[in-house]
């Protein structure tokens, strides 16, 4: 770090500090994108462009709903969001946990 400038000490000693922090931020804004419901109700018409959550939601029928596709669906909406938490869950805890402990 001694005679380096700011560009190095920016990416060798800040950048792997923040990168947990960076993570756990990118994966809550995931999870509150694919959670959103009402916005893509309201906005988006066409039956193609709709996320996964709309889906499910018109994927149900008025008069009856059939709990077994219903929820089958929604589990295999979920699996991608637990293998994204599996492979980020070490930073998302660093990240959570790195302004917590005075050293």
């Amino acid at each position: 770090m001694d005679g380096g400038g700011e560009l190095i000490v920016f990416f060798r000693l800040v950048l792997p500090l923040a990168v947990p922090i960076f993570l756990s931020m990118g994966l809550v804004n995931v999870l509150s994108t694919w959670n959103d419901f009402i916005w893509p109700l309201l906005v988006l018409s066409d039956q193609a462009k709709t996320t996964v959550t709309v889906g499910l939601y018109r994927f149900m029928d008025p008069q009856q709903i059939i709990y077994g596709s219903v929820f089958s669906g929604m589990t295999l909406a979920s699996i991608p969001l637990m293998a994204l938490f599996a492979f980020t869950m070490k930073y998302f805890v660093q990240g959570m946990t790195s302004g917590a402990v005075k050293a």
